[in-house]
């Protein structure tokens, strides 16, 4: 017998899926907010907005794991399988 207490693999992955895109959604917000409310009429502007460290951080906190763990599990897992 298992215990019902545990997190079953279903229910773990269906929390990772939700997690990533809830990080997702977070982060096209935060970009979406910049292109609307700043002044992004050249290269320089749009270049300085990724220099700083916070937006290095949080660009690979959405396209590393979320990209990857979402793509995986929503798109080529379940074709795979």
């Amino acid at each position: 017998m298992t215990s019902m207490g545990k997190i079953g693999t279903g229910t773990r992955d269906f929390l990772i899926v939700r997690i990533c895109a809830l990080l997702m959604l977070l982060y096209s917000l935060y970009l979406l907010g910049f292109l609307t409310t700043g002044e992004i009429n050249n290269f320089a502007k749009w270049n300085s907005f990724f220099e700083s460290s916070l937006n290095k951080i949080l660009s690979l906190t959405f396209l590393l794991p979320s990209l990857s763990i979402h793509g995986l599990e929503l798109g080529q897992l379940p074709v795979i399988t």
